[in-house]
């Protein structure tokens, strides 16, 4: 139902408000405040939080101004969500812990609709890409700088714990890999504004992925190489230069492995093991005790761990759901003690670790169906379109689309404050690039 609404062009302008022109330039406001989001996620969830809902605040206001009218059909969709969060609230087995995720999902809502807005003007759309393509340079060979010295230009040091792990500006929190996974292809529509040379696109795609894989997020790095590879394939350039910019990575990839003990650990040897395709006893604790056992399937990992038990919570929710953000709660149970893992005891954790999961088991059939309708609406979509024809916003789109919604992968959650932004800039991205219609009305930037 809901699919029919995202037809058409999306076609609108912002538009000069004079509002208060003594006391506050909410143009500005709303432009640096939306630009700097990508920067607020670097300094943590806090000034994230304040930052995205001072964004929510003036996208309220210009709402009730009657500056921005939506699609009539888009106002169904909105209200059907509304309709099975409040189910789900009302359902859930903590009525707490889900009404206040609800609360964060209704924050990023109104944000994806604020940044939708700014993205249909074009001085502001502009802008954004460019900063943005400064700021992942920025973060990348901040990260580089950390690798080669043991610490950033903040004075962060590396991590030697598990391997060699990078930080770059986030400090003791070690994410840059997924923050750059998750904006590195938004790099892309500023050089298309600044350059026609195809050999630039591909080196930016070679240092970015060479980045991510020194940060030893494996997660991070295979969507990354995944998305990469397609994007690859459908661009339009030489094959002389595709193949070198694959041999170069090959030649990084290799060199690192060969030379550090500690990336072969952990993109080759943990991979191996975590999958069940290794020999070797895998050693860990377990109330204290040593245990050496093997980790035959996936599922004998704590990965699968977490996945069997979100899909044994949605077994015993499975229209409903168990209410969102409860499946910390939930797979504490004593029931959930039978799942068939040998990380049976380490099956808990504050979300099950990929996307599809944690909304079967915690939003049940009732929002898992309409989730997986609008995400394979939007695939099939943009593979239509490419193929139709070449568009390289189109080619991103896909990129996005991979990295952010492809199943076979672990993930955080989408209703985290650090993980659940990247999903609704993504989103807001894809659906401007695709033209699709939300507002009927909106304010015009002169």
């Amino acid at each position: 139902m809901s699919l029919v609404l995202f037809s058409s062009n999306l076609g609108f302008k912002l538009k000069t408000l004079n509002l208060y022109p003594n006391k506050i330039n909410l143009n500005l406001a709303y432009k640096w405040l939306i630009i700097f989001v990508p920067f607020t996620i670097i300094i943590g969830n806090f000034a994230l939080n304040v930052n995205l809902i001072l964004v929510d605040i003036i996208f309220i206001y210009l709402l009730l101004k009657g500056k921005i009218q939506f699609n009539k059909n888009f106002i169904y969709l909105l209200f059907f969500i509304f309709i099975v969060f409040v189910i789900n609230n009302i359902l859930s087995s903590d009525l707490y812990l889900s009404g206040k995720a609800s609360l964060g999902i209704l924050k990023y809502l109104i944000f994806f609709l604020a940044f939708l807005l700014f993205l249909g003007n074009s001085n502001y759309r502009k802008d954004y890409f460019k900063i943005l393509f400064y700021l992942i340079l920025f973060v990348t060979f901040d990260v580089l700088i950390q690798y080669g010295v043991g610490f950033d230009l903040f004075g962060n040091e590396y991590s030697t714990a598990h391997g060699k792990r990078l930080s770059g500006p986030f400090g003791d929190e070690y994410v840059v890999g997924a923050y750059l996974s998750k904006l590195f292809f938004l790099g892309i529509p500023f050089l298309i504004t600044y350059t026609k040379n195809y050999n630039i696109y591909l080196l930016y795609l070679l240092l970015m992925m060479s980045t991510i894989f020194l940060t030893q997020e494996r997660s991070a790095f295979f969507i990354s190489l995944l998305a990469t590879t397609f994007f690859i394939i459908f661009f339009k350039a030489q094959i002389k230069h595709k193949i070198f910019l694959i041999l170069s990575l090959i030649a990084v990839v290799t060199v690192f492995m060969k030379f550090d003990e500690s990336s072969f650990k952990k993109y080759f040897d943990q991979t191996v093991l975590q999958l069940g395709f290794s020999t070797e006893l895998h050693y860990r604790k377990k109330n204290n005790d040593h245990l050496a056992h093997n980790l035959n399937t996936f599922w004998d990992s704590r990965y699968g761990a977490h996945f069997l038990t979100a899909y044994e919570i949605f077994k015993d929710n499975k229209i409903f759901g168990s209410g969102v953000k409860t499946f910390r709660k939930n797979c504490t149970l004593t029931k959930y003690e039978n799942i068939d893992s040998k990380y049976v005891d380490k099956r808990c954790n504050t979300h099950p670790h990929n996307l599809y999961y944690e909304i079967l088991s915690e939003g049940g059939l009732l929002m898992f169906l309409p989730f997986c309708l609008i995400i394979i609406y939007l695939v099939f979509n943009n593979i239509k379109s490419l193929l139709n024809k070449y568009d390289i916003k189109i080619l991103i789109n896909i990129g996005l689309l991979i990295i952010f919604f492809f199943p076979i992968q672990t993930t955080g959650s989408f209703f985290s404050t650090f993980n659940g932004v990247f999903y609704w800039i993504a989103l807001a991205i894809i659906i401007n690039n695709m033209n699709l219609k939300i507002f009927s009305k909106s304010f015009q930037k002169i």
